[in-house]
């Protein structure tokens, strides 16, 4: 029944897995048949040679794996050549019933959309390995548990982050080590919208303080992009990183840094996002806000962008999209918070 996208890439490109992600034995874990298996790890290895961050591609192939398992045990879909849209449909609302034994509540938009994204990715591959059409033309649009969907925050609270950093020192706001770190933080999380796990893998290199950018090489999605720099995060980066002259800034008085990153532990080590996570999480508790994660810094720059009239294409621009589908929700995010405000 299976011809094994593995076997055809073998004799095409060469195939050579060089590094094992996620949990290896797929067969165990998910239930799946050695074609399947062999479908997902071939998958796996697409990814990679796409360009998908080594950071990006374990949660892809787990998605992937756990959507071929519900396909083949609910739908009977032996092969992903007999997928409809009627499947994903029907996967669609499955997740969208589900409720998460960890919070009790059903699952996110977000959650939701990046299963159905992955199923959407293994239909692409799918029809490149076996030269046939693609059975999607795109996925199903959920609207998931409000209770846990995302939020962007005010530009108060926002303000209130950077109040908080000025006091990690107890110095009245001056430049010292801890807060110059969280206003590192800040800049890139908020005044660059990257992503955490693209703010972990910058590197001193790729800040042009004097050029007003940065370059964002490693992306969650392969593609890289610059972003250009506000006057208030060159102040805050250039603090952090110090001038030409060598000093190395506050990251040099933070930690002997072992590494080129822009971010680091204080061992000198790369940032990892679990820690700046936490960090953030200190950060709210401070300025007496919920606390949220640092894609809802991602979030709410992009929400107030679109809010203060930039257009769609340069906020997809700056944030890395490749869909503009993908931005239009922040205009749907200003749009509710106006209706809200006119209902007061």
């Amino acid at each position: 029944m299976w011809s094994s996208p593995v076997d055809r890439e073998k004799g095409t490109e060469g195939y050579a897995p060089e590094v094992s992600y996620g949990t290896p034995d797929l067969a165990a874990a998910y239930g799946l048949d050695a074609g399947y298996v062999a479908f997902v790890e071939g998958f796996t290895v697409w990814l990679r040679r796409r360009g998908y961050s080594a950071e990006t591609i374990p949660g892809l192939r787990r998605r992937a794996a756990a959507g071929c398992a519900w396909l083949s045990e609910a739908r009977g879909v032996g092969e992903l050549a007999a997928l409809t849209p009627g499947d994903v449909y029907a996967y669609a609302e499955w997740l969208e019933g589900r409720v998460s034994e960890r919070t009790g509540r059903g699952l996110a938009a977000a959650t939701i959309a990046a299963r159905l994204g992955a199923v959407r990715l293994l239909d692409e591959y799918r029809a490149k390995v076996s030269g046939t059409a693609r059975a999607l033309a795109g996925v199903p649009e959920v609207e998931g548990s409000e209770a846990v969907g995302r939020r962007a925050l005010s530009r108060a609270e926002v303000a209130g982050l950077y109040r908080a950093a000025d006091a990690l020192d107890g110095d009245g706001g001056a430049y010292v080590a801890r807060t110059a770190h969280a206003r590192a933080v800040l800049a890139l999380l908020y005044g660059c919208g990257l992503r955490i796990g693209e703010a972990c893998r910058l590197r001193v290199g790729e800040v042009d303080l004097a050029g007003g950018r940065l370059v964002v090489r490693r992306s969650k999605n392969g593609h890289g992009r610059y972003v250009p720099l506000a006057g208030g995060v060159v102040r805050d980066l250039g603090v952090w990183l110090g001038a030409d002259d060598g000093s190395g800034g506050e990251r040099a008085r933070y930690a002997a840094a072992r590494c080129d990153g822009v971010l680091v532990n204080r061992v000198g080590g790369p940032a990892r996002a679990l820690a700046v996570n936490r960090a953030l999480g200190r950060l709210c508790r401070a300025a007496g806000i919920a606390r949220v994660t640092a894609h809802v810094l991602r979030h709410s720059i992009a929400t107030h962008l679109v809010a203060s009239g930039m257009r769609l294409e340069a906020v997809a621009r700056l944030l890395g999209h490749r869909s503009l589908e993908t931005t239009t929700r922040y205009a749907h995010v200003v749009a509710e918070d106006v209706v809200e405000e006119c209902a007061r």
